[in-house]
């Protein structure tokens, strides 16, 4: 029996690409790998004995551009007798948009005799996103972001986020605020204090709202930190030198917290007598939170005296300042009244808030401590602590020296604006003026003494008994003074009419009284001759205090010698 070996030679040897996708960054090239006599599984399939080509070229079949994404190519492939693969590259265009995953293809086509087609004999090629396309997540501003609880239109507010880079897809950015004090969520200051926040395909600006949940606790200004969490799908967030993912945002004070500070009612308010000083008190409403600085001004008016502008300020301490403590609702400001101040019946101290302050420097500009209403009082001077002016309305006298046995009165006037109470005014005389032959001890009766103006009682006589003398003096003038007042409310002394002034006249003949001496009273006898004369002495008794011309005459003739 004949037999036979039958031998089939391996032929058409599969070409294809090694895998069916490939994957590249933005600007790179990519290498394919084709490969002949070898099946999917790796295994070999058909001859490579024999030479063999291929021909390839890029086509446009997904999202990216020929020119624009890769550079399109063609060419062949030549396999030498015993290849099995040979590789082929791609180069990508890097632009500069950003960009979702893009892809092309690239097509096997006309094998070579001996050689098939197998799958993949299209290999498609991604290009990896790029440039952040899915974009760069952070806050538009870093600027710090105030919201005003008191006020109801401005309790949300909307903050800007940026999507920079690219905007493809959608994606979710998550946020939370929490407090810059202990890094706690903030969640019973704001209505929300952590979602999402989302931007849609091709969306790159979008708001993110902020809720302050409104209360009526007094509360001072407060600071949080609002940080943008994370993100999802390929979008990132901002890196430092790119974008804020923090910002803070302060809630303002609220509820006036440093309190609204007023001038308690005139009831409230007093003057007292000892020690001598206005007694002001101050009230802080609302907030007491922090310690708090409040200036006020304090004007004396006179009676008759309305507009504060005409006051006087030197009477009592002013401008003046009170402080309220952490939590204090009132205090009051003892402030000294000048002890020279003359302080009228129905006059009145005018008081009047200026500014409230705080002693630090808040996150924000502080709505309180404000000054209230009222913002200014007036305290009445009574009778109990008033001053009633009390000098000379008749402030000279003149009078003569009493004769021997006898005396005489001077006679001033004082008076007083007020006539509440009994007062009793101390008087004294004052030593001599210059030039005076005045004696204190000598020419009155007393050199002190009292006058007592009683109860509603405006003016009296104040007098001074002359007492007389034998001296021969000229006119003498001296001074009284008034200087205290005893009793009754407190009243005092008008400075400006304390002083009176009294003339004694000339007596008992200062210039002296003239005769001829008892020897020079004749009669006396001459001879009429040239050199003949008489020699007559003429005394002065009295007083010398002058000089004095004497007239005299002869025989009807007269001439006048000194």
């Amino acid at each position: 029996m004949l037999t036979a070996t039958l031998v089939i030679k391996p032929n058409d040897s599969p070409i294809r690409f090694r895998q069916q996708i490939y994957s590249v960054e933005e600007g790179a090239g990519v290498n394919l790998t084709i490969t002949r006599g070898i099946d999917q599984f790796g295994q070999s399939a058909g001859s490579t004995a024999e030479k063999a080509t291929v021909q390839y070229r890029t086509e446009t079949s997904g999202q990216a551009q020929d020119g624009d994404d890769y550079q399109a190519v063609s060419g062949n492939v030549t396999f030498l007798a015993g290849d099995s693969q040979k590789a082929i590259q791609i180069q990508t265009v890097n632009n500069s948009f950003p960009e979702d995953k893009e892809d092309f293809s690239v097509v096997l086509f006309n094998p070579s005799f001996g050689t098939v087609l197998a799958a993949p004999s299209i290999a498609t090629v991604q290009i990896a996103s790029n440039d952040d396309a899915f974009g760069i997540i952070h806050f538009q501003s870093p600027t710090t972001v105030t919201i005003d609880e008191d006020d109801a239109s401005n309790r949300t507010v909307s903050i800007p986020v940026v999507r920079t880079g690219g905007s493809v897809g959608s994606i979710d950015v998550s946020w939370k605020i929490r407090e810059k004090s202990n890094g706690l969520i903030a969640s019973s200051d704001f209505s929300t204090a952590s979602a999402t926040l989302k931007f849609a395909v091709g969306q790159s600006n979008a708001f993110l709202d902020v809720q302050v949940a409104a209360d009526v606790t007094p509360e001072e200004a407060e600071a949080f930190t609002l940080t943008l969490i994370g993100v999802t799908g390929s979008a990132r967030l901002a890196r430092p030198s790119e974008g804020a993912v923090d910002l803070q945002v302060v809630i303002a004070d609220s509820d006036d917290s440093y309190g609204v500070v007023v001038l308690a009612d005139s009831t409230q308010q007093s003057i007292s007598k000892n020690p001598r000083e206005l007694n002001i008190k101050l009230l802080r409403s609302r907030g007491t939170i922090q310690s708090v600085q409040v200036n006020f001004t304090v004007t004396y008016l006179a009676v008759g005296v309305a507009d504060p502008m005409s006051g006087t300020t030197s009477f009592a301490t002013s401008p003046a300042t009170a402080t309220f403590g952490d939590g204090q609702q009132e205090v009051t400001v003892h402030s000294a009244i000048s002890s020279t101040a003359f302080l009228e019946v129905r006059g009145s101290f005018y008081i009047q808030l200026t500014t409230a302050t705080l002693p630090f420097t808040p996150l924000v500009s502080p709505k309180s401590p404000r000054i209230g209403s009222p913002l200014s009082v007036t305290v009445s001077v009574t009778p109990t602590v008033g001053n009633e002016a009390i000098g000379f309305t008749v402030s000279q006298a003149t009078v003569p020296e009493p004769d021997r046995g006898q005396t005489s009165t001077a006679v001033l006037l004082i008076s007083r604006k007020g006539a509440a109470g009994k007062a009793t005014v101390n008087w004294i005389i004052l030593q001599p003026l210059a030039g005076s032959l005045f004696d204190v001890n000598t020419d009155v009766l007393s050199r002190t003494g009292v006058v007592t103006l009683e109860d509603g009682v405006f003016s009296a006589n104040l007098s001074i008994g002359i007492a007389p003398d034998n001296e021969p003096e000229l006119d003498e003038q001296f001074l009284v003074t008034l200087v205290s007042v005893d009793e009754g409310p407190p009243q005092a002394i008008d400075v400006s009419k304390n002083l009176g002034f009294v003339t004694i006249l000339e007596n008992d003949n200062p210039g002296g009284v003239f005769s001829f001496s008892d020897a020079s009273r004749g009669p006396f006898y001459i001879m009429e001759s040239t050199f003949a004369f008489v020699t007559l002495f003429v005394q002065r008794t009295g007083g010398g205090l002058v000089q004095r011309e004497l007239l005299y005459s002869i025989d009807g003739a007269w001439s006048r010698r000194t």
